[in-house]
């Protein structure tokens, strides 16, 4: 498990929108292509855009592999030998490439192909795309650095994780909730998952003693300085998916076959805006 420092150079009131992408599986027969495409495009339009890969960015069933059917992907896309796996992925940073990524983290999907084909799809794609690679979880803290400021200002730590905890919502978001709780010592800001297919936010309360602000200037002074208890929000959020299998066609697609609830198609957006006082932070669902 890694953690990375993200530099960010900001001007006060300026926005910063971060949006976290999981779970697209593009090359998968019930993947909203077209959506995914104008996510992309309208989201890297916003000021100071920053793109998150919380894993299983593509499908990655090949061939051979016990999750195969001729309608789990498009078969053009399929590569016939484990030779062409560099070309698809190549293929991919085309569409992918142009955007701002700042970190790719792995799903369960990457770690299939590491189990049979020896291939790390997440990995490779981050090394094409020059940004670092997570695993399966990280931390990720950007630093706000004001222009003409010698020090940064504010951070924001992210705890990223691809998901696991069941694919129902509450069992999802309930382990989320066990595994965020586990690592409340390292004082993460928000906590983005992605698997089970589903977008949920909720902010959770973070209460806790003023450490690092300065003493009330009619503070008493004994032997102990009293400190104020401060309200605080951290936010659990799913990310969502972009798999929408209750389309018209000519054949039935998996979710449909596996009877799964239709999910609503979309990431959400992440609005960090600096003052100097604080971190403004806005959570919407954002646009389709």
């Amino acid at each position: 498990m890694d953690a990375f420092i993200y530099d960010v150079k900001c001007k006060y009131g300026e926005p910063h929108h971060v949006t976290p992408y999981s779970d697209l599986h593009w090359e998968a027969e019930d993947t909203d292509i077209d959506a995914i495409r104008n996510s992309m495009r309208e989201r890297s339009q916003l000021q100071n855009p920053h793109f998150l890969a919380l894993g299983d960015i593509a499908d990655w069933i090949l061939p051979g592999d016990r999750r195969w059917s001729s309608n789990v992907r498009r078969k053009e896309d399929a590569p016939k030998t484990e030779h062409l796996l560099m070309d698809e992925l190549r293929a991919q940073h085309k569409e992918f490439g142009k955007y701002p990524w700042r970190i790719f983290i792995e799903g369960n999907h990457c770690q299939t192909m590491v189990k049979f084909h020896h291939f790390n799809p997440a990995y490779e794609m981050a090394k094409l795309l020059g940004v670092p690679f997570g695993g399966v979880t990280c931390f990720l803290r950007f630093r706000f650095w004001p222009e003409s400021e010698e020090n940064w200002r504010h951070s924001f730590d992210f705890l990223l994780h691809h998901g696991h905890w069941g694919g129902r919502k509450a069992k999802g978001y309930l382990g989320a909730m066990d595994f965020g709780a586990d690592w409340q010592r390292s004082g993460w800001d928000m906590f983005l998952f992605g698997h089970n297919h589903f977008k949920r936010f909720d902010p959770e309360a973070n209460n806790g003693p003023s450490w690092n602000q300065p003493l009330d200037s009619e503070q008493e002074w004994h032997d102990y300085e009293r400190r104020k208890i401060e309200y605080g929000r951290k936010y659990i959020i799913a990310v969502g998916t972009f798999k929408n299998a209750y389309r018209q066609a000519d054949f039935s697609r998996w979710a449909e076959r596996k009877g799964v609830r239709p999910a609503p198609i979309g990431a959400p957006l992440i609005t960090l805006t600096p003052t100097r006082r604080k971190l403004k932070v806005v959570v919407s669902e954002g646009d389709v």
